[in-house]
């Protein structure tokens, strides 16, 4: 039976034989753990961080750029045209 990791390292190995205290027991699953523990570490891990930290960066420069800007001001278009707000049409 072959055991492939599913979870990360020595988590995926097969313990249904841990209670087994014979020398080839416990060889096979120390040959397991060591086989097994960087197997989480492969390309598509490595792809899926870079993704990751490529989007924390966009949102970083999205939020240096958005905290300085200033709120608008209210539409007044009196204030727009330099009159005051009671001026006549002429």
């Amino acid at each position: 039976m072959v055991v492939e990791p599913v979870l990360y390292g020595e988590y995926a190995i097969n313990y249904s034989i841990r209670n087994c205290k014979c020398s080839i027991c416990q060889t096979k699953i120390s040959d397991r753990a060591k086989k097994y523990r960087y197997s989480w570490f492969s390309m598509s891990f490595l792809v899926k961080l870079a993704g990751i930290a490529l989007l924390w960066y966009t949102w970083w420069q999205c939020y240096e750029v958005v905290k300085d800007i200033k709120p608008l001001k209210t539409f007044v278009p009196h204030e727009l045209l330099g009159v005051e707000a009671d001026a006549t049409k002429a």
